[in-house]
């Protein structure tokens, strides 16, 4: 007589129907799973560290980061960028090897002009002469950012998304307990440079170990020969990536470089602090989808199911963070006052104001891939110029004005605006339907911001106990994980 199954076997039955091997939810899951938990760590640590760290520290730690972000791009010439998607991996390890040549070469020249010219260039970022004796971090922070990057393309590559789920788990908890802990001790800046140092680096040990033990066992060696011709057939990427990513990256951190130089750290902080938190759901969700879709991309475009694969992603993250973007809305000052303590209020209308941004761009994420994938860089790089010149011109307004209230709110509106544009860009790339993800965006919207409004007004009830307003918002919240869990399996899974 058969025994019957037990339940833990019919559950496990269950979990790979749902889960196949190599399927592209397995895979989001466990790379979302660790982005989770290293957030975890990370949203638990920032109320210690904004008691223990002024708000000028995180604006000379904004300013730090987005020096070290800008020069990561000319690191390797993008050309780690070329890794997931070479023709094999013959091409792929010649391209690794390229990669480590480039950074080692540009680290040690910015190493020697933070030694001999660094006093003379801080002075023309910020009047805090402070970020001079800790310039010569830099070309630190330079290599195990880059490094981490690099190696990443080629776990991408490879599948491994377990290894780079650990490695981010990993560097989320080193960098929060040696920030955490130096502020204890009242480092000051010092101490979010080298937790920061720490959080980037660390993980790479055991992404490195991998891939020599990838590249070993491949056929044949490496070759200068190899690695010439691997530059030379990915040209496209020192060409047109470079100044592309380059161009997005000096956007991105171009509020920091300006609200530095023209209102002071102190507000650089509050908006360093804001975009930290409303950036955790493009990280969390959007951000887990990317490498897994890039690393498909290429697949699906030669089998033309491309616009079907986007179509799918765009669709089952557009709206998911709705209720984030309402609730920032109706409580962003009182919420970061109450989180972080009432100095970081005005991050919190900052956060306000950047919110119509943020939804647009965690459902571009994951997409801007694209272009990469179809060799489309001329275009994209045309795209990311015409955003730098138009946040430039956002902001400038604001100094003029010298409001930075006004600075950050009009970046946030030319943002969302071009956000959007870009988005139907490349939607139009794979002959998706753009209407269809407006709709669930808007669909999204009109469904979650009755309750938002009704927790808003519990909220400004006379005599109301905070704990009833909590609990309004917590039971909306759980509703909204709820149904946007339920909503993203069922489109993944179609």
């Amino acid at each position: 007589m058969k025994s019957r199954p037990g339940i833990g076997a019919v559950f496990a039955i269950d979990l790979k129907r749902l889960f196949p091997e190599g399927g592209f939810l397995r895979h989001f899951v466990s790379v979302s799973g660790s982005m989770i938990a290293a957030q975890v760590v990370s949203v638990v640590s920032s109320p210690l560290n904004s008691r223990l760290y002024k708000p000028e520290d995180y604006g000379l730690m904004a300013l730090f980061g987005a020096v070290s972000a800008v020069l990561s791009v000319l690191a390797t010439m993008r050309y780690e960028m070329a890794i997931p998607v070479a023709e094999d991996d013959c091409e792929a390890a010649h391209l690794l090897v390229l990669s480590f040549v480039l950074l080692g070469a540009l680290t040690a020249i910015v190493a020697l002009i933070s030694l001999f010219w660094g006093s003379k260039l801080v002075p023309m970022l910020t009047d805090d002469l402070r970020m001079v004796q800790y310039l010569w971090f830099l070309p630190v922070s330079l290599f195990g950012c880059s490094m981490y990057a690099v190696l990443s393309s080629w776990a991408t590559r490879k599948s491994d998304f377990r290894t780079l789920s650990v490695s981010r788990v990993v560097q989320s908890v080193n960098g929060s307990c040696v920030t955490v802990g130096l502020g204890f001790l009242r480092s000051g800046i010092l101490g979010m440079i080298i937790g920061g140092i720490v959080g980037q680096s660390s993980g790479v040990l055991g992404l490195l170990r991998n891939s020599v033990s990838d590249v070993r066992a491949l056929p044949g060696r490496i070759t200068f020969a190899g690695v010439y011709r691997a530059a030379r057939r990915h040209r496209r990427y020192p060409i047109y990536t470079v100044w592309n990513t380059l161009f997005n990256s000096v956007s991105s951190y171009m509020p920091t470089l300006i609200l530095v130089s023209q209102f002071g750290p102190r507000e650089t902080g509050y908006f360093s602090l804001s975009q930290r938190i409303l950036l955790l759901p493009t990280v969390l969700i959007a951000g887990a989808m990317a490498p897994v879709f890039y690393s498909r991309a290429k697949k699906a475009h030669e089998e033309g199911r491309l616009g079907e694969l986007a179509q799918k992603v765009a669709c089952s993250i557009a709206g998911v963070n709705a209720f984030f973007l309402l609730f920032l809305v109706a409580f962003g000052p009182d919420a970061f006052s109450f989180v972080f303590g009432e100095q970081w209020r005005r991050a919190g209308v900052y956060s306000s104001l950047l919110t119509p941004w943020l939804f647009v761009n965690f459902i571009v994420t994951p997409l801007a891939t694209l272009p990469y994938v179809l060799e489309r860089q001329r275009e994209d790089l045309i795209f990311n110029m015409v955003l730098t010149v138009l946040r430039f011109g956002s902001l400038l307004i604001g100094s003029l004005y010298c409001s930075d209230l006004l600075a950050v709110g009009l970046f946030g509106i030319v943002s969302a605006i071009y956000m959007m544009v870009y988005l139907r860009w490349l939607m139009s790339l794979v002959s998706a339907d753009f209407t269809q993800v407006l709709r669930q965006m808007a669909r999204e919207l009109i469904i979650l911001a009755p309750p938002v409004a009704a927790c808003r007004a519990v909220h400004l009830l006379e005599g109301a106990h905070v704990r009833l307003t909590m609990a309004a918002i917590t039971i909306v919240a759980l509703w909204a994980l709820r149904r946007n869990l339920m909503f993203l399996r069922m489109k993944v899974l179609a």
